[in-house]
């Protein structure tokens, strides 16, 4: 940094984006979503995107967004960091999903928000 500080890096090691399953239906796999998560911790995956560029993000409901991302840091426990995505083509709506999700979570260490 220009004023002499140091970032910490949020992780090191490998992110992975997460796919997020659906049922046929529609509606977010609560149960193939857990199960993907502790693949990648039984892995040794060092930090899950949730809501990230694997495409599905973009078309999901914010309701969608927030349970997906519910799921993910309940299921990660504070093992490893979790990476929210607030991408979108509508900036009004990226903004609403940002505020939705700038709440502490239960499970969270914190939360940073890229502009």
């Amino acid at each position: 940094m220009a004023d002499g500080r140091m970032e910490r890096a949020l992780f090191t090691g490998s992110g992975v984006a997460l796919v997020t399953p659906f049922f046929e239906g529609g509606g977010v796999n609560e149960a193939a979503m857990r199960e993907l998560v502790r693949f990648h911790l039984r892995e040794g995956t060092d930090a899950l995107v949730v809501n990230g560029s694997t495409g599905e993000a973009t078309t999901m409901s914010p309701e969608e967004q927030r349970q997906s991302v519910e799921i993910v840091v309940d299921e990660a426990g504070r093992r490893v960091p979790v990476i929210v995505g607030c991408g979108g083509k509508s900036r009004r709506r990226r903004v609403r999903i940002s505020e939705s999700l700038s709440e502490e979570s239960p499970g969270s260490r914190k939360t940073k928000l890229a502009g």
